[in-house]
């Protein structure tokens, strides 16, 4: 009933890519099933590879990095070798806070950078990259903010950052 007979054993080749589509080193790529799981590192490209399977079964290929997500790939009794690729997708995580006042201009430097202006409410709020180091710092004209900024380092959460704005005020004398 079949023009061949199927092979009995398979491979798994793929790579992992980042969202740029660029190869990513050093992530774990598990694979497990009709064996205790079986872990290896991606090469330089992303590249990974699994020999010499059974092709009766079923398999679940998961691959981990901190700060990453990627989906799981599972496979059933397959026929002959296969070409799995994973995407990773970067986690996200929230800095956001409050300032006091409307009107201040938020900015975020670091690993990223940009600003926020705050609205009635005084808040402001940054979708930034894990992983990464950030430093929060306010402003407005006649404005003093205490802390002046703050920073977080190695991003694992989201995180608050309030702040305290004191108006300047001066004294004019004379004669």
């Amino acid at each position: 009933y079949l023009a061949t007979n199927p092979s009995p054993l398979f491979s798994i080749n793929g790579k992992v890519l980042d969202e740029n589509g660029k190869g990513m080193e050093g992530v774990t790529v598990t694979l497990s099933g009709l064996m205790s799981p079986i872990p290896t590192q991606t090469g330089a490209d992303g590249s990974y590879t699994f020999r010499n399977l059974p092709t009766s079964g079923i398999y679940s290929l998961t691959a981990t990095k901190t700060y990453y997500t990627f989906n799981t790939q599972n496979i059933r009794t397959p026929s002959g070798d296969l070409n799995l690729d994973f995407h990773a997708e970067r986690v996200k995580y929230v800095i956001s806070g409050n300032v006091g006042i409307s009107g201040a201009v938020v900015t975020l430097s670091g690993s990223s950078s940009g600003s926020a202006t705050t609205g009635s409410d005084g808040k402001y709020s940054f979708t930034v990259d894990a992983g990464s180091a950030y430093t929060i710092t306010p402003s407005k004209t006649n404005y003093t903010f205490s802390p002046a900024n703050q920073t977080f380092s190695n991003l694992s959460g989201n995180q608050t950052a309030n702040f305290s704005a004191t108006l300047n005020r001066y004294v004019i004398s004379g004669n």
